[in-house]
């Protein structure tokens, strides 16, 4: 009986070829570091949810030490080789987190089981991280550890989210709604979105659709792109990846970040020149593209009860189109206790991650 879940899906789509490897020829390749990490942190997590549930407290941060050193030092060795700085910056987020960690035991239904449900090709296999059901609602919690912090936007339309809550209803029928939120727990900000049946429903078409193209494929074609650069399995890759950028370990990631300051100055110095050119020459047309000084149009109201004032007249609700500029209000922070303590309760962390480089202070 053939085995599919959202990871195979994920890996199919990033490169056919890459999926046959792993999931047809059952090649097991070695993990690199940043998935060690990944896979320690979820699994103390994991334990320590559990640590909570079987002792029925809410919180215990005195246990996390304990349960990161018997997973570091088990007999099964399966993180033997992560190096000491690494493993103290995992104890350090994994502390991080259970002091602000606090378990509705109530709710509680599932931590971190493998789950599956038997669709027409075989079984779809699934574990959630924390769920947490009431009634007809459910809560899902995914753990990420990873840098990158994804913007409510990119959460918003994340299909591995729809994922879990198709999943859990496929466990859990009565659920109808689904509360799924991402737990950075590298930045200690929580992602939420909502879902209900009809999202449900059309994450299920989906997949059965990936999984009849995974089915009718014959040729497990390579796909070179961004994913060769955390690709196990490059040095099995039939393509000539000579000029491509492949990130194996560090100082392949420092050359390349060296090359981008390089070619960003490079950049910058031509988009100089060129802009100087443009001011008094006019557009560049090349290759069906225009280089040149366009206008952005912009309209504000910088007399904002003028502006409340017209829209009241015109039936309009003003609240409806304001929005609180967040940099302003930073200004406001420190104060006065009373007033940090009040605009805490009705704040929203809207932070998120943009990759790019900064100088090092």
């Amino acid at each position: 009986m053939k085995s599919y879940s959202h990871t195979r899906l994920s890996l199919f789509e990033a490169c056919p070829y890459c999926y046959r490897l792993r999931y047809i020829d059952k090649k097991e390749p070695e993990p690199s570091e940043s998935l060690l990490i990944g896979r320690l942190l979820h699994e103390i997590i994991g334990k320590y949810n559990k640590h909570l549930l079987g002792k029925k407290v809410q919180t215990d941060i005195t246990v996390i030490p304990e349960i990161t050193e018997n997973l570091l030092y088990s007999p099964k060795g399966d993180f033997a080789g992560l190096a000491p700085e690494k493993a103290n910056e995992v104890l350090s987020i994994a502390t991080k987190f259970s002091e602000s960690h606090v378990l509705d035991l109530s709710r509680v239904v599932d931590v971190e089981t493998m789950n599956f449900f038997v669709i027409p090709q075989g079984k779809f296999w699934f574990v959630i991280d924390l769920l947490m059901i009431e009634n007809s609602k459910a809560e899902i919690v995914d753990y990420k550890s990873d840098w990158n912090l994804r913007s409510q936007a990119d959460v918003d339309k994340d299909p591995q989210l729809q994922t879990y809550a198709m999943c859990v209803n496929k466990k859990y029928p009565q659920v109808e709604e689904f509360d799924v939120k991402l737990n950075f727990i590298r930045h200690s900000v929580v992602r939420e979105t909502h879902l209900d049946l009809e999202d449900v429903g059309s994450r299920e078409r989906q997949i059965m659709k990936e999984i009849e193209q995974i089915e009718g494929t014959r040729a497990f074609k390579p796909t070179p792109g961004a994913n060769c650069s955390w690709c196990d399995f490059s040095e099995l890759c039939p393509l000539d990846l000579e000029g491509q950028a492949i990130i194996q370990n560090e100082p392949d990631a420092q050359s390349i970040a060296g090359e981008i300051l390089v070619l960003e100055k490079k950049v910058k110095d031509r988009k100089d020149v060129l802009s100087q050119f443009c001011a008094k020459g006019g557009p560049v047309d090349v290759n069906g593209e225009r280089f040149n000084h366009f206008k952005t149009e912009s309209e504000g109201f910088p007399d904002v009860r003028s502006f409340m004032r017209v829209l009241e007249n015109h039936g309009k609700d003003p609240f409806e189109l304001l929005r609180v500029d967040g940099k302003q209000v930073k200004t406001l922070w420190g104060e006065s206790t009373e007033l940090d303590t009040e605009l805490e309760k009705i704040s929203a962390d809207r932070s998120y991650t943009r990759f790019s480089h900064k100088k090092i202070k």
